[in-house]
């Protein structure tokens, strides 16, 4: 947690897109300690398109369309999020990842201009991934080390 809070475009974020880890994923949900920043999840909106837009926990959170932990809130528009956190289940230097393959996160994140960290562990770094016209890349990675 201490790469991601130290690192510059989490420091000048307001709002932050982040996620509820599964499998391999990092646990991210230790950054909501910070009250520094409002932090928003994920929810699924249409599973036919795979759009998915983000909101705040409010009192609780739901299991969504595919088990994942979706927030309570009300959903707010992209254009307020400063950062999106990303989860990677594998990864390149060149910012290529792989996600659990629905394509979702690469929808949302190809129609915003902020930036795009994903944050994974060293043992998630592969030399190649087949990159698809509609992969988009993430600007950095954080690597836990554990």
């Amino acid at each position: 947690m201490n790469h991601i809070q130290n690192n510059s475009h989490y420091q000048q974020a307001h709002v932050i897109a982040m996620y509820y880890h599964m499998g391999s994923e990092v646990d991210v949900l230790p950054l909501l300690c910070d009250t520094s920043k409002q932090f928003v999840f994920p929810k699924i909106v249409n599973r036919d398109s795979k759009v998915i837009r983000f909101a705040p926990i409010v009192n609780s959170v739901v299991p969504g369309i595919f088990n994942t932990m979706e927030p309570d809130g009300d959903i707010i528009d992209n254009s307020l999020i400063d950062l999106f956190l990303v989860p990677v289940v594998a990864f390149t230097i060149k910012g290529e990842r792989i996600g659990y393959g629905a394509g979702y996160y690469d929808r949302l994140l190809s129609m915003v201009h902020v930036p795009r960290i994903g944050i994974a562990y060293m043992t998630q770094i592969i030399d190649e991934i087949p990159v698809e016209p509609h992969d988009v890349l993430l600007h950095q990675i954080i690597v836990n080390n554990q």
